[in-house]
């Protein structure tokens, strides 16, 4: 752990230590070599005031290497997405991963199909599952495009099955 925070983060530009401390931590290579212009401060005062001047400005500094950091990310992302459009009347699946107490998860339906009802543009589509159901809002993210042959049975009109004839 300590090896890990005295490394410098990429992200932020400083250590943990430092972010943490205002200042770096002594190793046992310190002791022997020694600190190079380790200035003390007189008093605890000028420490404090130090101290505080030290941690506003490193993470002034912080600050700004995580923006640049989210910017760079985000052109990653923007790089690898792919926008997708669906339409009112569209047939869409609908992730939605739940979990049952005592149920392996692998082996749970997690896309459910879904009739789109209304889109709440840019990102947004109101769906509903079958007739009877409330329509709901869902973000794009969760949607996928379903091409099916049939209908699935619960948007279908109530008709008597061969079953019942007998």
């Amino acid at each position: 752990m300590a090896a890990y925070r005295s490394t410098l983060h990429q992200t932020t530009g400083y250590t943990p230590n430092y972010l943490m401390f205002a200042r770096e931590n002594k190793a046992p290579a310190d002791l022997i070599f020694g600190i190079p212009n380790e200035d003390t401060p007189s008093s605890y005062d000028d420490y404090s005031v130090e101290m505080e001047e030290r941690m506003k400005e490193s993470y002034q500094v912080v600050r700004q290497h995580l923006g640049m950091t989210a910017e760079r990310i985000k052109r990653r992302y923007d790089l690898r997405i792919r926008p997708q459009a669906f339409h009112k009347g569209q047939w869409v699946l609908y992730f939605n991963p739940r979990k049952h107490a005592g149920k392996q998860q692998k082996w749970q339906q997690k896309y459910t199909p879904h009739l789109i009802v209304e889109e709440l543009p840019p990102v947004n589509y109101r769906i509903q599952r079958s007739r009877r159901a409330r329509p709901f809002i869902a973000h794009v993210d969760k949607l996928r495009a379903w091409t099916a042959e049939d209908v699935p049975k619960s948007w279908l009109p109530n008709q008597p099955s061969e079953y019942d004839e007998h």
